[in-house]
């Protein structure tokens, strides 16, 4: 029975003019939503589901993990830029990433550690030298550890 200003305008809109129509109507708009929300639920769970699968490959590879966490890339690059006690400037090219592996340094704490060599910096003479640089960074916090030129 249409018993509210709502459902009087959902009828009209729907061209409906009896209780009867109007009540089945509405059954098949509720097992419509109940449907919906059904696929809607199972959906969640499939992404959920692939999302847990993704996160336990990316757990045996350090820059699959260090890559979809905190933008380990990033904060290395700046801490590594900081580190330096002079002048310090990237050699690597626009395609070239400025870290070239990527290792665990504790996989339960998911600490990565990022090596490079695609720098200089200046030596206490002024001259610029190549140098190997790392950085040490928790990957679930973006949390820098430890830098080291060499």
């Amino acid at each position: 029975m249409i018993v509210n200003i709502d459902q009087f305008s959902i009828a009209r809109q729907n061209n409906i003019s009896n209780v009867a129509d109007y009540t089945k109507f509405a059954e098949e708009q509720r097992i419509k939503a109940a449907e919906k929300a059904s696929q809607d639920t199972t959906l969640a769970a499939v992404k959920e589901r692939q999302a847990k699968e993704e996160e336990a490959k990316c757990l045996d590879d350090a820059h699959c993990y260090a890559s979809k966490h905190k933008a380990g890339d990033y904060i290395c690059k700046v801490a590594v830029e900081n580190s330096a006690q002079y002048q310090f400037k990237w050699t690597d090219g626009i395609t070239e990433p400025k870290f070239s592996s990527y290792n665990w340094y504790d996989k339960d704490k998911k600490l990565v550690t990022l090596y490079g060599h695609r720098a200089q910096a200046q030596n206490g003479f002024g001259a610029f030298k190549n140098i190997e640089y790392s950085c040490t960074f928790n990957a679930d916090t973006g949390e820098v550890l430890s830098t080291a030129l060499q």
